[in-house]
């Protein structure tokens, strides 16, 4: 069974989501972290549950979001998942 958990971050409240099943493995999508308590209130999250990000997905792009693309890729080198920025693939 595939358990959601949502954290609606900064002042436009853009819904972050954790997806994770059984195995541990998860993926963060359309991370909007806007600032550091922000970001370890997620991390504790992930760390607490005992979760092993495997994607980080973006699924649309306004502002927000395409700084904190910049962002995770740092997060992404850092925790070692993939990257997949859906809103800005080619269709």
């Amino acid at each position: 069974m595939i358990k959601v958990q949502r954290f609606p971050f900064n002042a436009f409240e853009v819904n972050t989501y954790v997806l994770y099943d059984e195995s541990r493995k998860c993926i963060v999508i359309d991370a909007g972290m806007q600032d550091q308590s922000e970001n370890d209130e997620i991390v504790a999250y992930i760390e607490g549950n005992g979760l092993k990000p495997v994607m980080l997905l973006n699924t649309h792009t306004h502002i927000r979001t395409l700084i904190i693309f910049w962002e995770m890729l740092f997060w992404r080198k850092s925790i070692g998942c993939r990257l997949l920025p859906i809103a800005m693939l080619k269709r």
